[in-house]
């Protein structure tokens, strides 16, 4: 099973090469660096439900608080069409 998670981690940093986004997998806060200022943000769980909105700021930045959320792999979209995956783990 490790070697199987550590393969999806690895794939998660090649989705959108110009959006970064650390750290990944996180235990509850995630930045996303290079995003369009104000973009919208939107995290969807795994099967697909909106969970979390967010706003990117005027530097083209977003903090996602994924705290409370149970733990696995979130989907981060915004309105442009980038998509990037997030892991929350314990």
């Amino acid at each position: 099973m490790a070697q199987k998670q550590e393969r999806l981690f690895a794939r998660t940093n090649q989705l959108h090469p110009g959006t970064v986004h650390w750290p990944n997998p996180t235990d509850g806060t995630a930045h996303l660096l290079g995003l369009p200022p104000g973009a919208p943000l939107m995290v969807f769980d795994a099967i697909g439900r909106l969970v979390f909105r967010a706003l990117a700021d005027d530097g083209g930045t977003a903090k996602l608080q994924l705290t409370g959320l149970p733990y696995g792999i979130y989907t981060v979209r915004t309105t442009d069409g980038r998509t990037v995956r997030v892991v929350l783990q314990e």
